[in-house]
């Protein structure tokens, strides 16, 4: 339903733009990655990014504000794998070209 991939893709957009974030602060460097993530600013700002989705899709009044429903468990790992997939490449892609 149109609703559901709506909001699967919703899902795939936000955690793609933190993937892509923490990839290009981080130029790639799994070890930048780590001190990137144990910094409290970018655990707050994940953290804010990540309760704020949550309540979009959680929130009946806010999904129908967007005109989302809740996607399976099945869209939702497809949309964190993509995700995560794409920022994976991305990071290795900025960590292969500064070496």
């Amino acid at each position: 339903e149109e609703k559901t991939l709506r909001c699967a893709v919703f899902i795939q957009l936000v955690l793609s733009n933190i993937g892509l974030i923490v990839a290009d602060l981080s130029g790639g460097s799994p070890r930048r990655v780590v001190e990137l993530l144990t910094k409290r600013s970018t655990v707050l700002t994940i953290g804010g990014t990540l309760i704020a989705l949550g309540l979009s899709v959680g929130v009946p009044f806010a999904r129908e504000m967007f005109r989302m429903d809740i996607p399976s468990w099945r869209d939702l790992m497809a949309a964190a794998l993509v995700a995560f997939l794409t920022s994976t490449v991305i990071g290795i892609w900025n960590w292969r070209k500064n070496i």
